[in-house]
């Protein structure tokens, strides 16, 4: 996670609309992956996901709970205040040809699980 120091994991996850299967999803999800190593992701890709990532840590803002957690694990793994509270300046400086690099060198060829969530019945 965000919050880890070292190695860490990455998950791609997806979810399949009615009457897509499993597998296609599964594909779906792998082709996209390859294409970001291949092409890397577009500029209106990063602009949306800054986007979507300063709302989300304006709301984180809003809620008490959110706060305390987030600067706890940060400060649980030897980060500081002032890295969690310039978090903001560094998503800006983010770029697609990073994100690509970054893909290259964090996507090795791993193995892959395919896993299919299926809902307890309720009562």
């Amino acid at each position: 996670g965000a919050d880890n120091l070292g190695p860490s994991t990455l998950g791609v996850h997806a979810s399949p609309r009615q009457g897509i299967g499993m597998y296609q999803v599964a594909a779906a999800a792998m082709k996209q992956v390859e294409r970001i190593l291949a092409e890397g992701v577009t500029e209106d890709e990063v602009t949306r996901a800054k986007k979507r990532m300063r709302a989300e840590a304006i709301y984180a803002r809003d809620s008490f709970g959110t706060g305390a957690r987030v600067l706890g694990g940060a400060l649980a793994v030897g980060r500081t205040i002032e890295h969690v509270e310039t978090w903001p300046e560094r998503i800006n400086r983010v770029t697609a040809e990073g994100i690509k690099a970054a893909a290259r060198f964090v996507i090795t060829g791993q193995p892959t699980i395919t896993a299919r969530l299926l809902a307890r019945p309720q009562g």
